[in-house]
């Protein structure tokens, strides 16, 4: 063991690894002292939009319909104090009330919402048809009810305020459905108008019905009758004043043109059938005179034409039948006569046939 001691110690050999490198570690930038409380204020938002806004939502619509209802029908408003102290009590009796009448208002507050919808629903449509151009006066009285209504919203008396919601929409209601009935009113007034020539009449009657019904198929043709309005009535015009002067003919050919222009003018229909009765009298009684005339001066055949003439435009009339017998009489006396004076002659010249012949023909 001694030896052992005395023995130097030898060094083992040894042969060091490459070391891997080491990686420098560089500093983390510090956290946002804001971060956490960041992210609770969003949860707590989160909250209140998802828990405590929807409570919120429905009243505040609810006053935005009742606020349009009552611009649209009344311009009075309330004091201030006045509104603070019944907003005031409507809180303090909220807090006081039952969760079972807190439930029976609010079924009544939905009840009058639901009929004021159908206000503003029929509001809005009869203001598309410009409602105040052919029915203000009761269109304003129907949003005074509804006004009434508001008035009752507010102070959260809700039967109240459905029973004048309810009454609006009946009288809108009423308005929608005699649309009908005016539409055909200012039908009628347009023709009127035009019958009478009233120019300005005609064309507001006709502008309210395409208010009124936009697609009606009588337009078209009233507005093409009140485009030849002017020219109708210019033919009236000449019509009379050319039958005035008896010069029917002239009028006649006035009221043809005019109808022309506008088949279904009654008024001109009806003055051309006048003066077609006249001109036929006119020409009856030119036919008449002249048969007589040429009858006169033993022109039987001129006579013949004439009353033949009077008897196409009077068919069965008295005048020319008899006309007729009369030419025919004068026919036979012009003939006996003429028969005569050829026998008288024949016997002057001793020719007794011819003579005899003659008198045997009279």
């Amino acid at each position: 063991m001694n030896d052992h001691r005395d023995q130097p110690l030898q060094p083992a050999d040894f042969t060091p690894q490459p070391s891997a490198p080491v990686a420098e570690e560089r500093p983390q930038p510090p956290r946002p002292k804001w971060l956490l409380p960041g992210i609770g204020g969003l949860l707590a938002l989160a909250a209140v939009v998802f828990f405590v806004l929807p409570s919120l939502v429905e009243p505040t619509a609810v006053d935005s319909a009742v606020s349009g209802t009552t611009t649209a029908a009344s311009t009075s408003d309330r004091g201030s104090g006045n509104s603070a102290a019944n907003t005031a009590g409507a809180a303090s009796g909220d807090s006081e009330r039952s969760p079972f009448a807190e439930a029976q208002l609010q079924k009544a507050r939905r009840a009058a919402q639901e009929v004021l919808q159908q206000v503003l629903e029929a509001q809005e449509r009869l203001e598309q048809l410009s409602v105040e151009q052919w029915a203000a006066d009761d269109y304003t009285r129907a949003l005074a009810i509804a006004a009434e209504g508001d008035d009752f919203y507010r102070e959260r008396d809700f039967a109240s305020a459905q029973e004048r919601y309810e009454q609006a929409t009946a009288s809108l209601t009423a308005l929608e459905n005699s649309i009908p009935e005016r539409a055909q009113t200012a039908r009628e007034a347009a023709k009127a108008a035009i019958e009478s020539g009233d120019l300005e009449r005609a064309q507001s009657q006709i502008a309210l019905l395409d208010t009124l019904s936009p697609s009606d198929q009588a337009l078209l043709i009233l507005q093409q009758r009140i485009d030849a309005l002017p020219q109708v009535q210019t033919a009236i015009v000449a019509a009379q004043s050319a039958a005035n002067q008896r010069d029917f003919d002239e009028a006649v050919a006035q009221l043809t043109q005019a109808l022309a222009l506008d088949p279904a003018h009654q008024r001109v229909a009806s003055l051309l059938e006048t003066y077609q009765t006249d001109l036929a009298d006119q020409r009856f009684r030119a036919f008449m005179s002249q048969g007589y005339a040429a009858l006169e001066a033993a022109n039987f055949d001129a006579a013949d034409k004439a009353f033949t003439q009077a008897a196409k435009l009077r068919p069965g009339a008295g005048e020319p039948q008899s006309a007729q017998l009369e030419l025919a009489n004068a026919r036979t006396a012009a003939r006996l006569q003429s028969l005569r004076r050829e026998g008288a002659e024949a016997e002057a010249t001793e020719e007794w046939a011819q003579a005899l012949a003659a008198y045997e023909q009279a």
